[in-house]
């Protein structure tokens, strides 16, 4: 365990930090989004410099921890070979995938409720009621485990970059893989020395992808085609574009 592993989980999943003033993250933009996508990387990395707290909003807080749940269930059925009854029985058995915290806190929303979570067919539902706190109504945040699958092997592969404006990756060629960490997150190929690469589908044709560092981070929001990726390098006023390539 690191000693940022050891700050954020004294400080709790409800704070990330907003960066205003050094190297790692002028925008609030990139900050927000690291804070909403790359938790617990995110705000463990903001944290780590000094930045002034920023709360996260309800949403935000519930799509991450929507995330890290998800992530410590795939952990787990892939230990044991069979998903947990419940929540709670996790992070009993688990509890380093809890991020050793008290499960009746950690199953919380944004708005301070409890995940409905349920087994099905081929997988498993985790719900959040949302701000109305009604189950099955509109403003549901729900994470699919077997749709989430279909979306992350529908990218997955190597993708040809020009990141010729970005000093630390000298390559072009970027594999996003398929084995889910902790947080809910999908490793970056080829590591960078000093980096951490993660991705993660956000909707059915859009994905993030982040490398983070102490010093400086890379977050990209692209849409999926069928042979490319395109969007934004947040917070640097650049275009990106991802050609499909072959990984051998």
């Amino acid at each position: 365990m690191t000693i940022a592993d050891v700050f954020l989980r004294t400080l709790g999943p409800q704070n990330s930090y907003r960066c205003t003033e050094g190297p790692l993250l002028r925008s609030s933009i990139i900050s927000r989004t690291l804070a909403r996508f790359v938790l617990p990387a995110g705000a463990m990395l903001v944290a780590a410099i000094g930045c002034g707290p920023y709360r996260m909003r309800p949403n935000e807080l519930t799509s991450s921890r929507l995330r890290e749940v998800h992530g410590a269930l795939l952990q787990f059925w892939s230990r044991e070979g069979v998903l947990p009854d419940s929540l709670v029985i996790l992070c009993k058995r688990e509890p380093n995938l809890c991020n050793l915290t008290a499960p009746e806190r950690w199953i919380l929303d944004g708005w301070g409720r409890p995940l409905v979570y349920s087994v099905v067919s081929d997988g498993f539902v985790l719900r959040s009621a949302g701000k109305d706190g009604i189950v099955g109504s509109a403003d549901d945040n729900v994470l699919y485990s077997a749709l989430e699958r279909s979306r992350v092997l529908a990218v997955r592969g190597c993708y040809r970059f020009d990141f010729s404006w970005w000093e630390p990756y000298q390559g072009e060629v970027v594999l996003l893989d398929t084995v889910p960490d902790a947080g809910g997150n999908y490793a970056v190929q080829p590591r960078l020395r000093s980096y951490r690469g993660l991705w993660h589908p956000l909707d059915q044709d859009s994905l993030t992808v982040s490398w983070i560092a102490v010093d400086v981070s890379l977050v990209l929001r692209l849409r999926r085609s069928s042979d490319s990726l395109t969007g934004v390098a947040l917070g640097r006023d650049r275009r990106v574009v991802g050609l499909r390539t072959s990984c051998s």
